[in-house]
């Protein structure tokens, strides 16, 4: 299933790149119904599309293994 994103999300930017997500762009009351709308109105076929897509992102970029080696290439410059 694909996820709402809350705005500030450190992720967000690759989320939007591989379209397994809806990234709201501010807390603002307006935007975040009409998004969640969006998201109950689409088909089957999309939802399954971007959690599909969602779940290759999970295992290409946040796989502990690789997350652990990330972080430690960070620590270690």
């Amino acid at each position: 299933m694909p996820a709402i994103i809350s705005p500030g999300n450190d992720l967000s930017d690759e989320l939007r790149k591989v379209d397994c997500a809806w990234i709201l762009d501010s807390y603002v009351e307006s935007e975040v119904t009409k998004t969640i709308k969006k998201f109950a109105e689409v088909s089957n076929e999309l939802l399954a599309r971007k959690g599909a897509a969602g779940r290759q992102f999970v295992k290409q970029k946040l796989d502990q293994t690789i997350f652990s080696n990330k972080l430690q290439k960070l620590i270690t410059k």
